[in-house]
């Protein structure tokens, strides 16, 4: 996640390049997620090896209300959306 949401760094002349974001910021945020349980770590079936984060019925359902709820004003906004 540090790789996605990073950003430029300013090299002073030279061009800018790509730098990694905050590790701490991505920890916490999923830590915070995991803790009001919206998300929740996948396992193998024997419970060995970590398979990833995964979203639980109730951050799904979040999801849902937050993506019905600004679909009106983001149609209003892009007239093209209703086509998708």
């Amino acid at each position: 996640m540090a790789q996605q949401f990073g950003g430029p760094k300013d090299r002073g002349v030279k061009q800018n390049r790509a730098v990694a974001g905050s590790r701490n910021v991505a920890r916490t945020i999923m830590q915070q997620l995991t803790t009001s349980g919206l998300i929740t770590s996948k396992h193998n079936l024997a419970g060995t090896v970590n398979l990833g984060k995964v979203l639980t019925s109730e951050g799904q359902s979040l999801l849902d209300e937050v993506a019905h709820s600004v679909r009106p004003e983001a149609d209003d906004r892009y007239p093209g959306l209703s086509n998708y």
